[in-house]
């Protein structure tokens, strides 16, 4: 992800830090430690705000990079909707099933990452409306999961134009790849009658 500060909004905030301690000097080093381990999706007024409810709860102490980045995490958690807001708001929009699910998710990932509740909600709400392109998939898993349960050597009757080769008409196609579930039976091929088994015999030529 870009970081969304830039190195010169990176000195405002030491500046503003150093300010509750005898306005301290920066060097470039410090500068460029504290802007690398900042959070990549931190704004300038997120980490402004931090700031200031630091030195508002602490009085004396020093603020380092890992207290802003602390501070600016409990602001956006503070910010997602309740279990149950979500909720109420899927219903509102007439959301179910997965298209609620997926509103939720967006939602809190967009807010999770720093971005306003009202941008969040809107984006949330085009995902979760977009059209969904599993069911052809679904269909698939439902005619794998039929075949499964035929024997091996089975047959399965077939409609124009689904597995048959076009200009053919309904048939019959033999599942020779479907290993039956344990502990089905299949049904034997009959065995050759004796009749039939001494023409192929060359001693019953005489």
């Amino acid at each position: 992800m870009v970081k969304q500060l830039t190195y010169s909004e990176t000195v405002q905030i030491l500046r503003r830090i150093n300010a509750h301690h005898g306005n301290a000097p920066i060097d470039e080093l410090q500068a460029r430690v504290f802007h690398d381990e900042l959070m990549d999706s931190m704004t300038l007024r997120e980490a402004i705000e931090a700031v200031t409810s630091f030195y508002r709860d602490n009085p004396g102490s020093w603020m380092g990079v890992g207290d802003v980045n602390r501070l600016v995490r409990a602001r956006r958690r503070s910010m997602l909707p309740s279990e149950r807001e979500l909720d109420e708001m899927a219903v509102r929009e007439g959301l179910d099933g997965d298209g609620a699910w997926m509103f939720r998710r967006e939602l809190v990932r967009s807010v999770s990452a720093g971005r306003a509740v009202e941008d969040s909600y809107r984006l949330a709400l085009a995902a979760a409306r977009r059209p969904s392109l599993g069911g052809s998939s679904s269909r698939a898993r439902g005619a794998t999961v039929a075949l499964g349960r035929l024997g091996r050597g089975s047959v399965m009757p077939v409609r124009v134009g689904d597995l048959a080769p076009a200009g053919s008409g309904p048939g019959l196609v033999r599942v020779a790849a479907c290993d039956a579930p344990s502990g089905t039976k299949t049904p034997k091929t009959p065995s050759e009658t004796p009749e039939k088994q001494n023409t192929h015999n060359p001693s019953s030529l005489t």
